[in-house]
């Protein structure tokens, strides 16, 4: 991907907020940086920003999982997707 630099400095970004200014990346950062992977094709980093997020009880929310789908489908992983459709179900996000 030509972007490439983009995904990863959107990852240091994220890094230098927390550890450098004290500020705790919320959803709208973490959809950002995933986003940012996903454009990239670099699904499996798109799911561990999830899981972080997840990790970090920051709710995901619909441009959150645009994202992840978006990353599914560059990769051609549609159980994957079918996996998060479900997930948007059981968390009233659909």
């Amino acid at each position: 991907c030509t972007k490439t630099k983009k995904w990863r400095e959107a990852l240091n970004i994220m890094k230098r907020m927390e550890e450098q200014w004290n500020i705790k990346p919320d959803v709208v950062s973490f959809s950002s940086a995933i986003s940012a992977c996903a454009t990239c094709s670099e699904r499996e980093q798109a799911f561990l920003l999830f899981n972080e997020m997840k990790h970090k009880q920051i709710t995901p929310n619909v441009f959150t999982f645009g994202a992840l789908m978006s990353a599914c489908e560059k990769g051609g992983e549609w159980k994957r997707a079918l996996n998060l459709l479900s997930v948007m179900e059981t968390s009233n996000i659909l």
